[in-house]
C-alpha cells in the first residue's frame, strides 16, 4: 500500500512517517524507507506532535515515542 502510494502520489519519504499500533505497520513503514512510530494509546494529538517534531529532528528512523 505505501508503495502504491508512493507511485501514484508525489510524496517525499524524507520527512514523511507512518503512524500505525502493530509492529507490522512499523515493519512495512521500515520497507518503504520512511520512519515509523508505533502509537500504544494515550493521546493521538501529542503522539502526532511529538512524531512531527522527532523526524524534523533526527530524520528518518524508527522510534517508539
Amino acid at each position: 500500500m505505501l508503495q502504491r502510494a508512493f507511485s501514484e502520489w508525489p510524496i517525499e519519504r524524507k520527512g514523511s512517517f507512518l503512524i500505525g499500533d502493530k509492529e507490522s505497520d512499523i515493519e512495512a513503514a521500515r520497507r518503504a524507507g520512511v520512519t515509523g512510530f508505533q502509537f500504544e494509546g494515550s493521546n493521538l494529538y501529542e503522539f502526532v506532535a511529538e512524531a512531527v517534531e522527532r523526524t524534523a529532528e533526527y530524520g528518518t528512523s524508527d522510534r517508539n515515542i
